[in-house]
């Protein structure tokens, strides 16, 4: 996890505390904020995750960040969280009901900038700032397959909650959605962006 304390300042190895943290929701498909004691943030300093985000004030503003988890859950019903390590090319799953780490997957040596759960084949699908998808089994972490079609960093993922569809953008300002019944062949491309595309969602 990277923390910015002035623009373009950047530091490695903050400290997430879960012991306390107290789930807002714990429904499957369902957006889950945690607040969690983060250590190692200066005095001024924000967390530069995009899945963290400060309270605006009250209790919550003093003791903590919002985690935010967007992703569907495990099939199993844990509660388990997939935790990009930006600008250290990994990712942590950590289960929520024992509070302890199951896997760390070593992805790449570049920015890991999204991942998420697909819980009904027991995958995770990883973007980084390298171009590639990759996508792993969370249980065995064997590497399932890897995607080379992007031509520039990564921003997000989304997963179709029910189709067998994974639709990436990337700073190439094209959104692509890719078919893992058809061997993860590309099945379509949006080209209306001039720009840098930082985010896709999927409307169930």
């Amino acid at each position: 996890i990277a923390y910015e304390d002035s623009p373009g300042g950047l530091a490695l190895g903050l400290k997430i505390d879960f012991a306390n943290a107290a789930p807002s929701s714990a429904n499957a498909g369902a957006t889950i904020k945690y607040l969690v004691k983060v250590e190692g943030v200066p005095s001024g300093g924000m967390l530069s995750a995009g899945a963290f985000v400060k309270p605006d004030s009250g209790a919550d503003a003093a003791n903590g960040y919002w985690l935010i988890v967007d992703d569907q859950l495990p099939a199993d019903g844990r509660v388990s969280l997939l935790l990009p390590q930006n600008y250290a090319g990994s990712v942590t799953i950590y289960d929520w009901n024992t509070q302890t780490q199951v896997r760390s997957l070593e992805i790449t040596n570049a920015p890991v900038r999204s991942a998420r759960f697909i819980p009904r084949k027991q995958w995770i699908i990883v973007g980084a700032d390298d171009t590639f998808l990759r996508v792993f089994n969370y249980n065995t972490a064997e590497k399932i397959k890897t995607i080379e079609d992007h031509t520039d960093y990564i921003r997000h993922i989304a997963v179709h909650p029910t189709m067998p569809y994974v639709i990436s953008c990337s700073d190439d300002d094209t959104i692509k959605m890719f078919d893992w019944d058809k061997k993860w062949a590309r099945v379509n491309t949006f080209l209306d962006h001039d720009h840098y595309v930082m985010q896709v969602v999927i409307n169930p």
